[in-house]
């Protein structure tokens, strides 16, 4: 089966008008078997590994599956746009790659001593165990499910983005989201979280050449260098170089807010979460988070002059976000942009994948299993894991044909939704006074307000900060105000995870 679909994709993209548009295709060609590589078959019918490899990856497949998921179709796409469109705000970017990277060891050591006593696969499983609350985990679940799917939304309107310009229209933005999402769903329903994370290691080099090197050849040929480019910014848009920006948006308040709900957002989605159990060991996890810090910095070395040159040549452009695609396809030869554009695709793909297996593994496990079915074997599981992917691949797709105009802005509300589950989480981990009602109050109350300030009272007191931001600090205030008058969890509890991690961490 695998080879069949392998064949039969790289024939259909490589084969037909040749004449016409053979290389515009050549990328998808180089590419389709990468889809491919892994033994999809492994595991297929334990739910343990099909949601973690059962603890099984090192350090080079965790580094790049971690990196890879982190990144996504805005690191080729929306980036461009986000310094286009703001300027010298875009450097909130760097503030917020590293401290995931961090978190992803400091949280992630935790969260792998635990999962490794009590067998945990999500996040949704831990924090209802902690607070011995079924509703704390299902809004865990839900917070993931309704916040990563527009994520994922994002994933194929970069494809769609790709597509569309390679091809100079002949397969339509709408045809090219949806051939994405095909290819994510076969390769995820068959191999679970070896297939994403293998596909994601060849998807993170792609990923990373494909950015790194794009970027500088679009700088080399348009302006010389990042230098010129930045000089000619200064010339033209000076205003380029200070918040708000060019288009007002950026304030200092924006940047703060931009900077807290996107890092704590992005470490605590259930993709990255997933991945802290599929360390093979506590050594593998530092590593994997030394090297994948690393990774999610360098990728962005030339990306800033793309977006100041693009500024200076492309002045009222209508869509941003698809000035890299253009930009690769005009000015670097037809080959480099073939192979590069890869790097798109890589983009998307890796989150893609890994968002959709995440939330599938936690819907399985988290709501079927625990209030629906709970006899079910893991074979079952495995199979309603399966058809979530698909549930929520669907729904994605109908989010990235409405094709949202900003990809910058969606990440900040994906994002900013589920850093909501911050402070029942930390507390969670090192507060030994956290209690069931400061976590409910805390989710119950971050999710209204940003609730609030997104449809209702928007920019309160005029300061650009995003909504997101105003619930996660209403949801901390309230965490710890109802924690410290209402009962705490036992002590049986701080004990078997507080008192316990910290005494395997200390030593």
């Amino acid at each position: 089966m695998k080879k069949h679909l392998t064949s039969m994709w790289t024939g259909v993209t490589s084969s037909g008008n040749l004449d016409d548009w053979f290389n515009n295709y050549q990328f998808v060609s180089c590419h389709g078997p990468v889809f491919w590589l892994p033994e999809l078959e492994v595991g297929q019918n334990s739910i343990e590994d099909f949601a973690v490899a059962s603890g099984s990856f090192g350090v080079l497949v965790l580094t790049l599956t971690f990196a890879a998921t982190f990144h996504s179709a805005y690191a080729f796409t929306g980036i461009v746009g986000f310094v286009y469109n703001d300027g010298v705000g875009f450097w909130v970017n760097g503030l917020w790659l590293v401290p995931p990277a961090l978190l992803f060891w400091i949280f992630g050591r935790r969260l792998w001593i635990l999962g490794k006593k009590h067998k945990f696969f999500s996040l949704a499983e831990y924090m209802g165990k902690f607070y011995d609350s079924n509703l704390i985990g299902l809004l865990t679940v839900f917070i993931h499910a309704v916040f990563i799917t527009p994520y994922i939304g994002i994933q194929l309107t970069g494809s769609g983005y790709i597509f569309q310009t390679v091809t100079e229209g002949k397969i339509p933005f709408a045809l090219g989201a949806t051939v994405m999402m095909i290819i994510l769903v076969a390769y995820v329903w068959a191999g679970g979280i070896r297939a994403v994370a293998w596909t994601d290691t060849f998807q993170g080099i792609f990923m990373f050449v494909g950015i790194l090197l794009g970027s500088w050849l679009i700088v080399r040929n348009v302006a010389g260098s990042s230098a010129a480019a930045f000089q000619d910014a200064v010339r033209s848009i000076p205003e380029f170089f200070s918040l708000p920006g060019p288009s007002g948006a950026i304030t200092t308040w924006n940047y703060i807010s931009r900077w807290v709900v996107i890092c704590l957002g992005m470490a605590m989605g259930p993709h990255i979460i997933i991945r802290m159990f599929t360390a093979k060991s506590l050594k593998v996890l530092k590593w994997a988070s030394i090297f994948g810090a690393l990774y999610l910095t360098i990728i962005y070395w030339f990306t800033p002059a793309v977006g100041a040159l693009a500024r200076v040549i492309s002045p009222g452009a209508g869509s941003p976000d698809q000035l890299m695609v253009d930009y690769l396809w005009q000015y670097t030869p037809v080959v480099f942009a073939a192979v590069l554009l890869g790097g798109g695709f890589a983009a998307a793909m890796s989150t893609a994948d890994s968002q959709a297996h995440a939330v599938s593994t936690t819907l399985a496990v988290d709501v079927y299993k625990k209030h629906i079915k709970p006899d079910a074997s893991s074979r079952q599981l495995t199979m309603v894991s399966r058809w979530m992917i698909v549930v929520l691949s669907l729904v994605s797709l109908y989010i990235a044909i409405s094709q949202p105009t900003m990809l910058v802005n969606l990440l900040a509300i994906s994002t900013g939704g589920i850093a909501q589950l911050t402070p029942a989480f930390v507390g969670s981990l090192y507060w030994k006074k956290s209690t069931k009602a400061g976590a409910l109050a805390s989710l119950f109350g971050g999710m209204g307000v940003l609730i609030l300030t997104q449809f209702f009272w928007t920019n309160p007191f005029g300061l650009g900060i995003l909504p997101p931001f105003w619930g996660l600090v209403a949801g901390s205030i309230l965490f710890v105000v109802v924690s410290l008058v209402t009962t705490p969890v036992d002590d049986k509890t701080i004990q078997e995870t507080q008192v316990f991690t910290d005494n395997i961490i200390n030593g």
